[in-house]
């Protein structure tokens, strides 16, 4: 059934030069130099979020005692220290709101963290974790803006401000940039 190819078989030669080139593959790409040029440096560890249960303390109160043992921290290492915003920024992400309250446990956490870090390599940010509170006399909610007119603290624009509290069409007639005043007054001019 099968019948022998001659000219389709490898002869002697071919056989030995493609088994040194099998067995020669290996040492060849263990010739070449793979040493690294840099010394190895581990990855620092990044900022930590201890958890918080409790009692809870207000945001000036937390601000102060974290950027204080920050600042301390940067001292007793003598790392250069980088510019910390003044509270509520230091503590407060970019943005927020002063809604909120820490948990004591959680400010004590990373005020230890702080005050324990042996190098300023191992010295990172620390965030406390925080607890929703609207009623703070500091919370400042903002209503989401209908049409994309954006946000605005509550009660903005409203009709007990003296505004009429609607937002204008985008494509009312009359209104800058829409189309049926475009074609007004294209159509009056050219009449």
């Amino acid at each position: 059934m099968f019948a022998r190819n001659p000219s389709a078989s490898l002869s002697a030669w071919g056989r030995s030069c493609l088994l040194s080139a099998l067995l020669g593959l290996p040492l060849f790409a263990s010739c070449a130099a793979s040493e690294d040029t840099e010394p190895f440096v581990p990855a620092a560890e990044g900022a930590s979020q201890p958890q918080g249960s409790g009692a809870v303390v207000t945001e000036d109160d937390a601000c102060a005692r974290l950027l204080k043992a920050a600042n301390a921290a940067y001292d007793r290492l003598g790392c250069t220290p980088p510019s910390f915003p003044k509270c509520p920024g230091f503590l407060r992400p970019g943005g927020g709101s002063g809604c909120y309250e820490y948990f004591d446990d959680s400010v004590t956490a990373c005020v230890s963290a702080y005050e324990n870090a042996p190098s300023c390599r191992e010295l990172s940010p620390c965030l406390a974790t925080a607890q929703l509170n609207e009623q703070l006399a500091t919370c400042e909610r903002v209503d989401v803006g209908a049409a994309g007119a954006g946000g605005a603290p509550t009660g903005a624009g409203g009709a007990a401000d003296g505004g009429n509290g609607a937002l204008p069409d985008a494509g009312a007639a009359g209104m800058s940039g829409s189309p049926s005043a475009a074609g007004q007054s294209a159509g009056g001019a050219g009449g």
